[in-house]
């Protein structure tokens, strides 16, 4: 029987699971809302007691007490308004609000500095290659001034002399067998053959012609100062006059100027030892280079036995270069080019030979131990103005250059030999200017003209120990020893002046037609001029062909120290007929 205590209970129980669904459906938006849920499922809420009177209606305050401490407050929450209330006095719906979710703190990264920018330009030149490229400028417009038009150009550059089996330990004479056409049959003959033609060769650094001094064996020149050689040949046009079977054109090293240099010693067979040294740098608007070199074998000059080492053949060399050269605008620069060598020779001997006189009571001499030697000196410098303006290159030019010359004989040898011993001194010092200008007049033509003039002071002695003849009409007849000395001197101041003019007519890119004259002049111990007329034609089809055809007419004076003439009165017996002492003179006038 069911009594009214159990309809109190049944409805108490009743409105408690009312009470927990309505809680429930308040809870559910609230847990939704977190911001950071849990992967674990959440753990089961016990169920609250009734309370002691159930009300009719929950107030909304009642449900968001749990809501506020569950949910973490937002930083800047924007609150939403309340939802209506049910007109119906029924149950109210719980508050549902939006929280907008918590922003994570950012962290800033540390700032990084921004990438380099890449560029193609190059980087900005130094002080020193500005330097550099105003002098290839220089370089490449005093090549036009000395243009060899219509001449053959042989060229070696320093890497191929490097490249040769002594490198830059070659000497210049050894340098210059590599040309075609060069060769050399005696060192004792003092020079080299262009072409057959013996001693008639003209020496250029950077266009500015040395003057002729007096040289024997040595080298005035050494090869570690060469950027590059050109030997000219040929019909060759009328800037270059004077020495006309070759033309040697030297360019100083223009790769040496960055503040450093080296020191080397080369060594070999015959004793030969060659310590040298080189140093260049730029300072400014200066570029300066340096160098020396010492030389010392015992095969001076060759030797005229078959055995592989000369009976005293000694020498020792020493040469000396300086260059400086200042840019003094965009426009010109000034040069300075100076250079010394000092050499002494022993005359190698030949021996076994038979004497042939008797002279201080000897009679019988070994030719082994004849005691000749060759003392030379020479020194040159040379200052050069060279300007560049609009169309017109031009440079002007002082130079002077001393030789000297001594050969010390052997004063019992020579006479059981030869019958005379000679002391020979030759002395030449020589000062000149050159001028050289180029002038572009349009496109096809290009005129070059210039002069050179120089004073020559030579002094030649000759002192000679003889021996008189038995019979002086009878020289056969043999010598007696009775030995008596001749002196011999002569000295002269002798002039050279040329001037020349000249036309290059590029007729097409392909044909060039080179037309000039050319004058000279000479006052020395004879007196003799002559105008010479210069044309060539050249023609370039292609790369790497060329053809020339040229005529030129050539003054070739002797050099004055050579040249002095030699007293034949003070070797004739007064009972011989009478002899001119006037020497005989020779000007090569040709027409090639």
């Amino acid at each position: 029987m069911i009594g009214p205590r159990s309809s109190r209970v049944r409805r108490c129980f009743f409105l408690s699971a009312s009470s927990l669904a309505l809680l429930a459906a308040s809870s559910a938006p609230i847990l939704a809302q977190n911001d950071k849920p849990s992967l674990a499922p959440p753990a089961a809420t016990p169920p609250q007691p009734p309370a002691a009177s159930p009300a009719p209606a929950a107030s909304p305050t009642t449900t968001e007490a749990p809501q506020q401490s569950a949910t973490p407050a937002a930083p800047q929450q924007t609150p939403t308004p309340a939802a209506p209330r049910q007109a119906g006095g029924g149950n109210v719906l719980p508050e549902t609000r939006v929280v907008a979710p918590v922003a994570p703190v950012e962290r800033r990264r540390p700032r990084t500095p921004p990438p380099p920018v890449v560029s193609n330009e190059p980087p900005a030149p130094t002080p020193a290659q500005v330097v550099a490229q105003e002098n290839q400028a220089f370089d490449t417009a005093r090549r036009n001034i000395v243009a060899p038009i219509g001449a053959t150009s042989y060229q070696v550059s320093h890497q191929a002399i490097e490249a040769l089996p002594q490198g830059n330990n070659t000497t210049l004479d050894k340098v210059l067998l590599q040309f075609p056409g060069v060769t050399q049959d005696s060192a004792a003959s003092g020079e080299l053959h262009v072409r057959n033609e013996h001693a008639n060769i003209q020496y250029r650094i950077n266009g500015i012609m040395l003057p002729d001094g007096v040289g024997a064996f040595g080298q005035i020149l050494d090869t570690g100062i060469v950027g590059s050689l050109a030997l000219l040949t040929g019909a060759l046009p009328a800037q270059f006059g004077l020495r006309t079977a070759g033309v040697l054109d030297i360019e100083t090293k223009m790769d040496a100027f960055n503040n450093s240099g080296s020191v080397s010693v080369y060594g070999g067979s015959h004793g030969t030892i060659t310590p040298s040294f080189e140093w260049g740098g730029t300072v400014g608007q200066t570029q300066y280079f340096v160098s020396g070199r010492f030389l010392q074998n015992n095969l001076g000059i060759e030797n005229p036995t078959p055995s592989n080492e000369a009976v005293h053949d000694r020498t020792s060399q020493e040469k000396g270069f300086a260059y400086v050269s200042t840019v003094l605008d965009p426009t010109s620069r000034l040069t300075y080019i100076g250079g010394v060598s000092n050499s002494t020779f022993q005359i190698p001997n030949n021996p076994g030979q038979t004497p042939n006189n008797t002279a201080f009571g000897v009679s019988n001499f070994n030719s082994a131990f004849l005691n000749e030697h060759q003392n030379e000196f020479n020194q040159f410098n040379v200052v050069a103005y060279q300007k560049s303006a609009e169309d017109i290159d031009y440079q002007i030019s002082y130079f002077n250059r001393y030789s000297q010359l001594h050969f010390m004989p052997d004063p019992v040898g020579d006479l059981v030999f030869n019958g005379v011993s000679s002391d020979v001194y030759r002395q030449s010092y020589v000062n000149g200017i050159q001028e050289d200008t180029a002038w572009r007049v349009g496109f096809a033509h290009t005129l070059r003209f210039g002069f050179s003039m120089s004073a020559e002071r030579s002094l030649v002695t000759n002192i000679s120990t003889v021996l008189p003849l038995v019979d002086p009409a009878d020289p056969g007849a043999g010598t007696i020893d009775a030995p008596f000395s001749i002196f011999d001197s002569s000295s002269k101041t002798g002039w050279l002046f040329g001037t020349y003019l000249q036309d290059e007519w590029k007729i097409t890119n392909n044909l060039t037609l080179n037309a000039g004259l050319r004058f000279d002049q000479m006052y020395q111990y004879v007196d003799a001029n002559q105008l010479s007329p210069r044309v060539s034609l050249t023609w370039k089809p292609y790369d790497g062909t060329t053809f020339h055809a040229g005529y030129a007419r050539n003054f070739t004076p002797p050099q004055q120290v050579i040249a002095a003439p030699t007293n034949l009165a003070l070797v004739t017996p007064p009972t011989a007929p009478a002899a001119a002492s006037v020497p005989t003179h020779i000007i090569d006038l040709r027409d090639g």
